[in-house]
């Protein structure tokens, strides 16, 4: 699954995760251990100004920045997971 959580982890930033649950009993809660996180990181939007053949155009873009793997990133997975938890439990 994919969500895209906006100021619960980083105040002001949009986060994304890609996540699944290993479990052989999906009817059942998962417990913290079960959940995988696949990728996370930042949700950037943003806009530039191009020449193109029509004259000055403004091109919007949004971006995903990865941070899986990157070092001092453990606290981001650990929030994640505590609001993955807090989504399954609803």
């Amino acid at each position: 699954m994919k969500l895209l959580i906006q100021d619960d982890i980083i105040q002001g930033m949009d986060v994304y995760v890609e996540y699944t649950i290993d479990t052989d009993t999906p009817y059942l809660m998962p417990e913290r251990h079960q959940i995988v996180l696949l990728d996370y990181g930042l949700e950037l939007d943003g806009e530039t100004v191009v020449n193109g053949a029509n004259g000055r155009e403004v091109v919007e873009y949004r971006t995903h920045n990865s941070l899986r793997g990157y070092v001092n990133t453990k606290w981001m997975a650990e929030k994640l997971t505590d609001f993955i938890m807090a989504e399954e439990c609803e």
